[in-house]
């Protein structure tokens, strides 16, 4: 567009009333070093006896299409000269660094950031951190052995590992998560009995289907099947190695020791967020795939499935009856 100059008696009268911006670029939202793109965007002079003229094409813009972003860049700047004036407007601009992505960003977003680590892409580790935190909303989930039904509950997610687990394609997972925990209590059998250990527990199943399936979409789709390793209960040597979309933590992975059920010891990982012991601590007990059994005790130790008490003084690893009704605080994989 021409600049025009109206010389009225007097002196020049200046007819442009603003500068606006009146379509948003399509993208607001980018990672810190990703390149400004403006597509999308119009500016239009609003001339004070009402007519519009888009003048997008005429304007200049600071930073430029284009531009490697920072976390300064808060806004694009955007001027327009009209004769010997300069009209200014302002798009606001969300610029976030990486790290941020798993607490703040979008769904979108952080699976994107995901996806690109399964493409060699990126190294999850060196963004993200073990204890960075995710609010997620979960669907209906069922109760198991007369517990009650809960419904649009909202949870915290944790990182607690990078790797360490083996998925089901035998490739390596690329972080663990762990719930904060669920707010609901379920029984791990509905009788006093750990024979077959976890892989025969009514939790087992209702974790891998009703639990799993309550997950938001983003984290379903970008979770993976692995394989969990844990006791065959009743002083059994055997371990189990099972696949699970979620499992329940074993003693080895909380306290890094196995005393309660010995052959998980070695078949498992300490897990880095639970060396921090204040990070066992969780919203009340809550369930263990570890049995417990003595050899020798004479009193039914056979009956009893393994859960961490936390209390003021810290957090100690507990045995319970097996019909018990406790929290749970399972773990995926991505």
């Amino acid at each position: 567009m021409g600049d025009a100059i109206i010389m009225m008696r007097g002196g020049i009268k200046d007819p442009i009333a603003s500068l606006e911006i009146t379509t948003e670029p399509t993208k607001t939202r980018y990672v810190v070093g990703e390149q400004l793109n403006l597509t999308g965007i119009e500016v239009t002079a609003i001339y004070k006896n009402g007519n519009r003229v888009n003048v997008t094409n005429a304007c200049t813009f600071s930073p430029a299409n284009g531009t490697a972003l920072t976390s300064a860049n808060k806004t694009v700047a955007i001027s327009w000269k009209f004769g010997r004036k300069i009209y200014t407007a302002a798009q606001l601009l969300d610029v976030v660094s990486m790290s941020e992505f798993w607490e703040k960003g979008t769904d979108a977003e952080v699976v994107s950031m995901i996806t690109a680590a399964r493409n060699g892409q990126y190294k999850l580790s060196d963004y993200w951190k073990v204890g960075d935190k995710r609010t997620i909303t979960l669907g209906t989930i069922e109760g198991v052995g007369g517990a009650a039904t809960v419904q649009n509950a909202q949870v915290d997610i944790v990182i607690t590992e990078f790797g360490a687990k083996t998925l089901q394609n035998g490739t390596a997972c690329l972080l663990q998560w762990d719930f904060a925990s669920i707010p609901i209590a379920v029984p791990m059998r509905t009788t006093d009995t750990n024979s077959g250990g976890y892989e025969s527990s009514l939790i087992a199943s209702w974790l891998d289907s009703k639990v799993f399936t309550a997950l938001p979409a983003w984290l379903k789709n970008v979770s993976k099947s692995f394989y969990a390793k844990t006791s065959a209960g009743s002083g059994s040597s055997t371990v189990n190695n099972k696949i699970h979309n979620l499992c329940l933590r074993t003693e080895k992975e909380i306290f890094g020791t196995s005393y309660r059920s010995p052959a998980e010891g070695n078949a498992n990982t300490y897990i880095t967020y639970y060396k921090t012991e204040a990070n066992r601590k969780k919203e009340g007990s809550y369930w263990l795939a570890t049995t417990y059994y003595e050899s020798g005790d004479t009193y039914g130790n056979s009956r009893y499935m393994c859960y961490v008490q936390s209390n003021y003084y810290g957090t100690s690893l507990t045995a319970g009856l097996a019909s018990n009704y406790l929290g749970v605080a399972p773990y995926g994989c991505i």
